[in-house]
């Protein structure tokens, strides 16, 4: 892709499911996309309808990673 924004046009759509397919056929286990704009459009659900594997949304784990870190800290005394 030309831009870091590419991933959102059509085409760059077209390539992410090109990509992700080529990496499921080559034995990958699970998806990854690296990029919060495919976050903010929803591939991931695509992504895991399409291909029948586990995909995992950087935006969804960082915030369930962070929500478990702040449910793990112990009450801080005023």
């Amino acid at each position: 892709m030309e831009t870091p924004n590419g991933s959102l046009l059509p085409t760059g759509i077209f390539d992410t499911l090109a990509g992700a397919q080529m990496l499921a056929e080559a034995g990958a286990g699970v998806i990854l996309p690296a990029s919060t704009g495919l976050s903010s459009i929803g591939m991931a659900e695509v992504l895991r309808s399409s291909l029948s594997l586990p995909v995992i949304d950087a935006v969804t784990a960082a915030g369930s990673m962070l929500t478990a870190a702040v449910s793990m800290r112990s009450p801080q005394s005023v």
